[in-house]
């Protein structure tokens, strides 16, 4: 007995009719444009600018800066804080938290919510009040590394 053949589907076939009421994809979310990235990166910037003059800035470009400590930890310079922007997000990184975890204790909910991992708080734009919260934090940890002899 011969096998039936299977015929290419017409292009009536292939058309196929979109419910009413739009799509029946979800809608992306749309991206943050690259103003909303520069407003973040400058902000999070303006929140290292205090500690220059006392770390050593190791990067300083239009997309990072990255600020160490002067004084050697275990043979290294211990790395304080730094921003960079990254193709999604803008990252802040604050390693006093990682070393010491219960400087992070009180944060809001809203800024825990952009935290990645122990030391490291991701941005799509500007948001002032996180943003003086991190500003409280920065200070905190610098200040505890400071009382510890590390800066």
């Amino acid at each position: 007995m011969p096998r039936a053949s299977r015929k290419n589907p017409t292009s009536k076939q292939l058309v196929h009719k979109r419910p009413a009421g739009g799509s029946s994809k979800p809608a992306r979310a749309r991206r943050p444009g690259k103003l909303a990235f520069a407003e973040a990166l400058a902000g999070l910037r303006a929140l290292l600018e205090p500690y220059r003059e006392r770390l050593e800035v190791t990067a300083d470009t239009p997309a990072s800066l990255i600020l160490y400590s002067r004084k050697p930890f275990r043979g290294k310079a211990l790395f304080f804080a730094g921003t960079t922007h990254q193709r999604s997000y803008v990252s802040y990184y604050l390693m006093p938290i990682y070393i010491f975890p219960e400087l992070a204790h009180g944060i809001s909910p809203a800024l825990a919510a952009r935290r990645q991992g122990k030391s490291c708080f991701n941005f799509t734009a500007c948001d002032d009040l996180l943003f003086a919260e991190l500003g409280k934090l920065t200070e905190r940890g610098f200040v505890h590394l400071e009382k510890k002899g590390l800066i």
